[in-house]
């Protein structure tokens, strides 16, 4: 049985569909951010060595140094 829509409908359809990603992505980036942030702030207070802060959020130790001059 085949389904008709109209373009406004598919329009809609696609229009929250993009929203949704964006919201998702912009949600990630923002908890990585936070996360980088807390992760700085344990090796400033030496409760964390670099390697295991770049470790625990997924990158070289070298890119959270880069990360977190930023």
């Amino acid at each position: 049985m085949g389904i008709l829509f109209d373009q406004d409908t598919v329009t809609e359809f696609y229009e929250n569909e993009i929203y949704e990603n964006g919201k998702a992505e912009g949600m990630q980036q923002g908890m990585k951010q936070g996360m980088l942030k807390v992760l700085i702030d344990m090796v400033k207070d030496k409760l964390l060595s670099v390697a295991d802060a770049a470790k625990r959020l997924g990158v070289s130790e070298k890119e959270f140094m880069r990360l977190s001059k930023a």
